[in-house]
């Protein structure tokens, strides 16, 4: 065997120890194994991409060693991995995807140990922690313990928007397709804004967020535009009759949201909103058949709103 055939598997076996690190959250161990492997070749791509993202999380896993709670510690993690993901996500090679992979185990892996701890500690635990764990559950890959999370966290917070979404993301993993659009649906209505989309997996979602990103929204506005589109492409096509609380208070909603949009400057989240709710009127008046002149006025108010939109949803 020659010195560069050598090299070769020297450097195979360097890769795959450092995926076996990233896994457990050990970045230290991955730096030192890269280091090494850098000296080997000094222009492999993987290797590049590889020292990019750990010099990114050597610095991130520092800090975690200071005077942060454990919660504090879980919730610095997550944000650091949708941080990261901005940063790095679409400038890395491709040949790295195992490695993202694996990376993103051991920092959902790490979360979910400083979760638990506060789980360990409390045998009623607040739905904000059964949510976050439920949540590194499904990232791990164990939708049933997710599962189980969640469903325990909404009996206690029934109207939570973040974790009906992750709840329903969970539900698509599992191929229980119906339910999955049904929470999903319900999430973006009662708070879009309050879901971490760049958090969420089913790829109902993950392709419904390309499709809306590339008609130019972002951010805030983003989250206001799902449930439109997802209603435009038929991914939110599981319908309900609405309780006569629950129209009343849509009808209320409604009024103050067109009165808010008359005398707002920035119409960039509320006319999204707006549209939705009318879309959720709608459904509301087909499932309980009202007469057609009653839905062709909710129309109007779409069409008065967003022809582009009103012409996609009739057509």
């Amino acid at each position: 065997m020659d010195k560069t055939e050598q090299d070769g598997n020297r450097l195979t076996d360097l890769i795959n120890r450092v995926y076996v690190a990233y896994r457990n959250g050990a970045i230290e161990e991955s730096a030192e194994l890269l280091n090494e492997a850098h000296s080997i070749d000094y222009d492999n791509p993987l290797v590049l991409s590889a020292l990019k993202c750990t010099r990114f999380w050597l610095d991130r896993f520092e800090k975690l060693e200071t005077s942060m709670e454990d919660f504090e510690k879980g919730e610095f993690l997550v944000r650091q991995w949708l941080i990261f993901l901005d940063k790095f996500g679409c400038n890395l090679q491709d040949c790295f995807e195992d490695g993202l992979y694996n990376l993103k185990q051991g920092i959902f892996r790490t979360a979910l140990k400083y979760y638990s701890r506060i789980r360990e500690g409390d045998r009623d635990p607040e739905p904000e922690i059964l949510l976050r764990i439920g949540r590194c559950h499904k990232t791990l890959g164990d939708y049933d313990r997710a599962i189980a999370a969640l469903e325990k966290a909404l009996r206690r917070e029934s109207k939570s928007s973040q974790i009906l979404a992750e709840l329903a993301d969970c539900y698509f993993m599992v191929d229980k397709i119906r339910n999955s659009k049904v929470f999903f649906r319900e999430a973006f209505f009662i708070d879009p804004q309050a879901i971490d989309v760049e958090l969420l997996e089913a790829d109902i979602i993950t392709r419904l967020v390309g499709e809306v990103k590339k008609k130019g929204y972002t951010g805030r506005e983003l989250n206001e535009w799902l449930p439109v589109y997802a209603v435009i492409f038929g991914v939110f096509n599981v319908k309900r009759e609405l309780r006569p609380i629950e129209y009343g208070k849509l009808k209320q909603t409604i009024f103050s949201l067109k009165n808010e949009l008359q005398e707002s400057v920035d119409r960039s989240l509320l006319l999204p909103r707006l549209i939705n709710h009318y879309f959720w009127l709608i459904d509301h008046y087909l499932c309980i058949n009202k007469d057609w002149e009653t839905v062709e006025e909710v129309l109007l108010n779409i069409k008065l709103l967003h022809v582009g939109i009103y012409e996609q949803y009739t057509n």
